[in-house]
């Protein structure tokens, strides 16, 4: 184990586990999306305004805060709340029309790649871009190759 690979079966346990917990991501983000559809309804129902973007502040301020006791960068927390955010508003907005059909790749219109209509405005790229903004400010730590402070290539003076 030079190269630094583990053994097979200690790979298979690392990726069932992973497994599991991408299923367990996707049944929170599933009764999420729903419980946006319900609270959508009740406002409807009362002729209150469907968006509130102080909530929606008030949600990614708790994302930032309790990123910290979770071993995540604030800026990652924020970035993938944006995301779930755009997402369930757009779920709500519309009735689930692939509901029981599993469908992959990009023709799904669903997907998060390209012809998606979650890639209109491109939560993944707002992520990436989160990370990478909050990276190139020096907060990522050194890293291989890299030093405290040092500007990122191609960003010289």
């Amino acid at each position: 184990m030079v190269d630094g690979s583990l053994p097979p079966a200690d790979l298979e346990s690392f990726r069932r586990a992973l497994e599991r917990l991408d299923r367990e991501m996707l049944t929170l983000y599933s009764r999420r999306r729903q419980l946006v559809r319900d609270l959508w309804e009740h406002k409807r129902g009362r002729g209150l305004p469907l968006r509130d973007r102080g909530q929606e502040q008030r949600v990614l301020e708790r994302a930032r805060k309790a990123a910290g006791s979770e071993g995540i960068p604030p800026a990652e927390a924020e970035a993938l709340m944006r995301w779930l955010l755009l997402a369930c508003r757009r779920a709500a907005r519309s009735p689930p029309r692939w509901v029981g059909k599993a469908r992959e790749g990009p023709r799904d219109r669903g997907s998060l790649s390209r012809g998606g209509p979650l890639s209109r405005r491109d939560p993944v790229r707002l992520m990436e871009g989160s990370y990478a903004q909050f990276a190139s400010d020096g907060h990522a730590g050194p890293g291989p190759g890299r030093k405290v402070g040092a500007r990122p290539r191609g960003t010289g003076p």
